[in-house]
C-alpha cells in the first residue's frame, strides 16, 4: 500500500520521496481497445447503458457523472469511454498496491496519487460540453479525430 503523508491537504494520498514506487510492480490495467472503445461509444450515436463496464461507469462518477442520469451517461458517456482506455502520459506510470488498487506515479516528483492524471482534463471537457451544448459535437468530433 502506498505511504500516506500525514498533512491534511494530502491525507489518503499515496506519496514517495524514492525513484522508485514502494517496491510495487508497474502494472497494465486493463485497458479497452479501440474498437471496444468505440463499441461502447460510437462515434454518431448514445452510449447503450446496458453494456456500460464497471471502469467506464466509475471514470464516469470520477468525472462527475451523476450515476443515476440515464441521460446524461447517454449524452456524455463518450468522455468516460474515452477517460478509461487513455494512456497516462510521461513520466507517469501506473501501479498496483498490494490489494490492487490501483495508482499513478510521476518519476520526474516521485509522487503518485489515485486518480489519473488526465482526470482533470477530462473533467473540464465534460464540463464545457455540459455548459456549452452547441458545441458538444464539434468537441466530440475534434476528439475523436485528434486521439492516438
Amino acid at each position: 500500500m502506498p505511504a500516506t503523508d500525514s498533512d491534511a491537504a494530502t491525507a489518503g494520498r499515496p506519496t514517495s520521496s524514492s525513484n522508485r514506487p514502494f517496491n510495487h510492480q508497474p502494472v497494465t490495467p486493463p485497458r479497452m481497445s479501440r474498437s471496444q472503445a468505440s463499441a461502447e461509444a460510437p462515434s454518431g450515436g448514445e452510449l447503450d447503458l446496458s453494456e456500460i463496464s464497471t471502469e467506464v461507469f466509475q471514470k464516469g462518477v470520477d468525472l462527475g457523472f451523476r450515476p443515476d442520469d440515464d441521460d446524461q451517461w447517454a449524452e456524455f458517456g463518450w468522455i468516460a469511454v474515452e477517460l478509461a482506455r487513455v494512456t497516462v502520459p510521461e513520466p507517469w506510470s501506473v501501479y498496483s498496491d498490494d490489494q490492487g488498487r490501483v495508482f499513478y506515479y510521476d518519476h520526474n516528483t516521485g509522487q503518485s496519487q489515485w486518480h489519473n492524471p488526465l482526470l482533470s482534463t477530462f473533467r473540464t471537457l465534460f464540463r464545457r460540453c455540459h455548459e456549452e451544448p452547441h458545441l458538444h459535437d464539434f468537441t466530440r468530433e475534434l476528439y475523436n479525430k485528434l486521439r492516438p
